[in-house]
Order: C-alpha cells, then structure tokens, then sequence
C-alpha cells in the first residue's frame, strides 16, 4: 500500500508497510503510478526494502489485544466523572440540548457520594502501574455539583497519597465565585473555560434557558478571578472554542483584542456535527482567513518572517505540523499480517468516563444512549469483551481498511460508526474520505518541514535525523 504524492519541488512516495516518505523522480513516480516496476534500479532498490508491497495485513486486530486485561486492570491514565447532568445553560450545538435520539437529553440527575467514592476507588486499584494519574470532573456543568467535588478532591488525595494526581474541569464560567475559584487555584485544577468568541458570535449560540446570552457573565466572573489570583490562575486556565464556520473569522479573532485574554492559552475547534443533522457550512471567507493566518503563524514560528500580529488561533498550527513531522522519525515496525490501523484508544485505559449511575464509557465525547460504548459499571466490572470489540471496530471494514493506505495514519474512532445509536459500516465509510484528507495532509505537513529543513532551516535539530529519503 503506498500513494506518490507532489510538493511544489519534488514528488514524492509514501509507503505504508515501512511508514517512509521517500523522495522520487517523475520518471520514477510515473511508473509507480502505472505499476511499472521493471527496468528500474531505483524502483528495485525500493523493492529490496520492502516498499511498493500490496496487502501486507492479511487480518484486522489491533496489536495491544492480547495485552487488554493488563492495561485496563493496572494501567488507567485518567477518570472523568460525571458528577452532574444539569447544565443552566441550553447551547445550541450542544448534543444534549437538540432533542437526538441518538443522545441523552439534560436532566436533573446527580452523582452520589457512593458512586463518586465508589469510582475513586475503583480507578486507585486499576491505576497501579500509572506514575501519574488524572482526575476530572464534567457535566452538565460540574460546579452545580460543587460540594461533591470538594469531597472527591479531598478523598482522591488521601487514597493516591504518594502518587501524582492532577485535577481537571471543563466549566461554562457562569457560576463562578470567590469560593469556588479559590479552592480551584488552592487544588492546582487546570481549567478549562468555554468561550466562543466576542460578545454578538458567543451570545448567538451559547444561552441560558431563557435564551439571554451568557458572555457578560463569564467575562465579570473572569476578570474578577484574574484580579484575585493573577498569573496563578492564568497559568492553568485554557479557552476552548468552539468556532461556527459560517461567522467571519476576523470577527471570531477580534476577541484577543481583549487584554484580559492576552496570555491564556485556546484551543480552538469547529462545531463537532458528528450527532447532528444540521452539518457545518463553511464561509468562503472562513476558509480563506483562517488559511490565511496559519500560514502568517507558521512563517512566523520558523522565523522565516517575524510577524508581530499573528492570530491566538492559529498559533499552535506549527506546532501541530512538527508533530505530523515528527511521526515519521520514529522507527516503525514493517506491518505484520495481523494488525490494526491507528485510530482507535484502548478503551478505558486513556479515559475512563463513568456517569452519573456509574456506568462506564470508552470517554466522554461518545453517546451514553448506545449499548454498544457501555464497557462495564462499578457493579460488574470493566467488561473486557465489550472493550475488546470497540479497540477492534476496523473490523467492521476490515477489507477496505486492509487496502487503505491510510492505515497508519488513520483516525477513525468507534464515535464515528455511531448511526442513531446503530454502529454502523455505512458511517464508517463515509467517513473515509474525511479521513484520507487528513492523512494527506499530515504527509505533506511532513515534507513541508522536511523541505524548510534542507532549504532554510539547516541549524535546526532535525537535520541529522530526516525522515525523508532523497535520491
């Protein structure tokens, strides 16, 4: 499995089986490409390394297993607890808030005591070879539910004594007060704050019940904490934002003209309509500015051109590159007949998500309305079929995804076969061509560094270690 592919200075061989970018002649790619393979000495020398093979995997079933029991039952990561379904606010993209059949709607629901004890307890025993471990706290809005994570802080402290723990939540920021930012700030939380843009772009989406928006709120409630705790709190809060891409981006962009967002870092993302009908719409002028503005973040982070004013939302857009550059320094293994492509976690082990009746999911983005994520309670146990059956989804293609070449770079998560509930194959390929993008593009993120590294960049730490095989 292999594609060629072209940058504007070369083109290029990209091979499955070994996970190399191989840079090609056109007589060389135009045979490829017919599947001309004889009379060439550099098509035999690719040959020789075990490039250019058709059908390396002959089965689908993910490499770790056979190792499932080991890594559920010792080597857990992070626990999210569901403390509450209650959210004040009705946001309009929201999973919970559109009426789906596939998603559980709001409710009143709340975790007990004995389901939270019960969860902590359950993550200590099946954490033990984890030298750092995390523990957060999701809605609804979590803080309706405050004094429950007051009481799982101060148990989870006392039963990880010794060992690392962190404390995370994801709060709307509608409800904060001096009581409750101190004890975040005292308890070292990284929090994580949803704003979406200025006023007028955050208002028309993210409302209380009775549709007034709640910017104005978050911003006094923000700037009051600031003033309070300083750098200490900047420190370990982040922004997510949820982009609309029918709005003007300069509009989004304008909120960092605020100075009390300055130096808080944003992770910033498109409305997920994975769930929804409604499907996103891209403004010609989304596209074309937020284009525009990776390209100013990356010049400017390679010192190429030293931009001042680059864009908050754009900014780890480099980083994010270097890490698709990166992926291809690592020495992988040539495929083996039995194996699986690379988008599944081991479900449980990364984040364990347990709801408000302790019920455990694979995480909290998928829906808790589908049987088929349920992978166990606090009652009975982590259900290692179930588990088994999530980390191997690809079989649910497993002809398509054996021919895919892809397969490496592949991202497709169980959440994506989710159809109202079903999972299915059809979603599953639909998918595909989503997903072949993105793995295209983190090829050719891979030869943009590669080629900045041979072209202007020779200093950097790279060089010696080029994934890139030139003739």
């Amino acid at each position: 499995m292999y594609l060629t592919l072209e940058s504007p200075n070369s083109p290029y061989l990209y091979d499955t089986n070994t996970n190399k970018i191989i840079q090609i002649s056109e007589n060389i790619c135009t045979k490829i490409n017919n599947k001309d393979f004889s009379n060439s000495s550099e098509i035999s020398i690719l040959l020789k390394e075990g490039l250019l093979k058709e059908n390396t995997v002959k089965k689908i079933i993910h490499p770790e297993t056979r190792n499932l029991e080991h890594h559920l039952n010792s080597g857990m990561n992070q626990l999210i607890l569901q403390i509450t379904q209650e959210c004040n606010l009705r946001c309009s993209y929201c999973p919970y808030s559109c009426d789906l059949n596939s998603q559980r709607s709001h409710t009143n629901k709340r975790m007990s005591w004995d389901v939270a004890k019960k969860s902590i307890d359950f993550f200590y025993s099946h954490s033990k070879s984890t030298d750092e471990v995390v523990i957060s706290f999701y809605g609804g809005e979590p803080i309706l539910n405050f004094k429950l994570m007051e009481k799982c802080v101060e148990y989870a402290k006392f039963v990880f004594l010794g060992k690392n723990i962190n404390f995370n939540i994801t709060s709307n920021g509608t409800i904060w007060n001096k009581k409750i930012m101190a004890f975040l700030v005292e308890n070292d939380f990284s929090i994580t704050l949803s704003l979406d843009g200025p006023k007028k772009i955050h208002d028309k989406h993210r409302t209380f019940k009775n549709g007034k928006g709640s910017f104005d709120l978050i911003m006094k409630y923000l700037s009051d904490a600031i003033s309070e705790h300083g750098k200490t709190l900047i420190n370990k809060l982040s922004i997510n934002m949820v982009m609309d891409p029918s709005n003007d981006f300069d509009e989004i962009n304008n909120l960092f003209k605020n100075k009390l967002l300055k130096d808080i870092n944003l992770r910033a993302e498109v409305i997920d309509d994975d769930f929804s009908e409604e499907k996103n719409i891209y403004s010609d002028d989304f596209i074309e500015k937020i284009r525009y503005h990776e390209f100013l973040s990356i010049i400017n982070y390679f010192h190429l051109v030293k931009i001042q004013d680059t864009s908050k939302i754009t900014e780890y857009t480099p980083l994010l590159i270097e890490t698709d550059y990166e992926r291809f320094l690592l020495n992988y293994d040539k495929l083996d007949e039995n194996f699986s492509p690379s988008g599944p976690c081991i479900p449980g082990q990364r984040r364990l998500f347990v709801d408000v009746n302790g019920e455990f999911f694979p995480c909290e983005r998928i829906s808790e309305n589908n049987d088929f994520m349920n992978i166990g309670n606090l009652s009975e146990g982590m259900n290692m079929c179930k588990s088994s059956r999530i980390l191997n989804i690809a079989t649910l293609t497993e002809n398509e995804c054996k021919n895919c070449w892809a397969f490496r770079l592949c991202n497709h998560c169980v959440k994506l076969c989710d159809d109202n509930g079903v999972i299915s194959r059809e979603k599953k390929l639909a998918q595909c061509y989503d997903t072949k993008n993105g793995a295209y593009s983190i090829i050719k993120n891979a030869i943009f560094i590669s080629e900045l590294n041979n072209l202007y960049l020779k200093e950097r730490k790279h060089e010696e270690n080029n994934p890139l095989s030139l003739w």
